[in-house]
């Protein structure tokens, strides 16, 4: 995937895994730096606390096959 350089210096990243819900594949929003019990629990994709940057959310993708 190509990524602009001028969006990759914005500071409004956010990792997104894949879920059925409703029998319907949906985005579920997550921050790598929040995990419970072995999982990476759903955020806000609207609190600026969650959000990151490009580097960051590339390289949690690379490493856990999600998506920026």
């Amino acid at each position: 995937m190509f990524v602009p350089d001028e969006l990759k210096e914005v500071d409004s990243w956010i990792c997104w895994k894949s879920e059925v819900r409703n029998e319907k594949l949906t985005k579920i929003p997550i921050a790598p730096w929040k995990f419970d019990n072995g999982k990476f629990r759903p955020v806000s994709a609207t609190d600026k606390e969650n959000l990151t940057r490009y580097r960051v959310a590339k390289g949690f993708s690379d490493k856990y096959n999600s998506m920026v």
